[in-house]
C-alpha cells in the first residue's frame, strides 16, 4: 500500500469513527431517557428497573465492539504511520491510544460492577424501596454515562489531531511527487 493509500485509508476510518461516536452516544442518550431524572418517583416499578439491566448490557455490547475497533485501528496506525510522520509524533499518538485503551478498560469494570439489576423481594416489600433503588440507579447512570462521554471526547479529540496530521503529511507528499 503506497502512501497515499494509508492516509486515505485512514482518513475514511475517521471518519466512521465520528459516526461510531455518534452511535456511541446515543447508546448514552437512551440510557439518560430511561433513567431521567423525572422517573425517580415512587411509581418506579420492578419491570423499569428490568429494563434496566438488559440496556446494561447493550452498553457492554456497545462498549466491547467500540473497544475491538478501536484498538484494530491503533495497531494499524502503529504499524504504518511512523515512517510518515516521524518517532516523535507516533509516540506522541501512541500514548493518547494508550491513554483510551485505558479509559475504555475503566468503563468496561465500571459497567461490569454497576448494580444495575431488578429489585430483589426485600426491596419490593420495604416502604419507598424502589424509589431508594431508583435513586441508586440514577448515581449508576450518571458515572456510566460520565465513562462513556470522556472515552468520546478523547476519541473525538484524537481523530481530529490525526486527521490534521495526516491532511498536512498528504499535503507534503503531494508537493513532494
Amino acid at each position: 500500500m503506497d502512501n497515499q493509500a494509508i492516509i486515505k485509508r485512514f482518513l475514511e476510518e475517521h471518519q466512521n469513527i465520528k459516526g461510531d461516536l455518534k452511535l456511541f452516544g446515543d447508546s448514552v442518550n437512551d440510557t439518560e431517557v430511561m433513567l431521567g431524572l423525572e422517573k425517580a418517583r415512587s411509581d418506579w416499578t420492578p419491570a423499569q428497573l428490568g429494563a434496566v439491566a438488559k440496556k446494561q448490557e447493550r452498553l457492554q455490547e456497545t462498549l466491547s465492539l467500540v473497544d475491538r475497533g478501536i484498538r484494530h485501528h491503533f495497531t494499524f496506525e502503529e504499524e504504518l504511520l511512523g515512517p510518515l510522520v516521524g518517532e516523535v509524533i507516533m509516540r506522541a499518538l501512541t500514548l493518547e491510544h494508550e491513554e483510551i485503551a485505558k479509559e475504555i478498560d475503566e468503563a468496561k469494570l465500571l459497567l461490569a460492577e454497576s448494580k444495575l439489576e431488578v429489585l430483589n423481594q426485600e426491596e419490593l416489600l420495604s416502604k419507598g424501596g424502589h424509589l431508594k433503588k431508583a435513586l441508586e440507579l440514577l448515581s449508576e447512570e450518571s458515572r456510566i454515562k460520565q465513562a462513556f462521554n470522556n472515552i468520546s471526547v478523547l476519541v473525538g479529540k484524537h481523530a481530529a489531531k490525526e486527521s490534521e496530521i495526516l491532511e498536512m503529511v498528504r499535503r507534503g507528499l503531494e508537493e513532494t511527487s
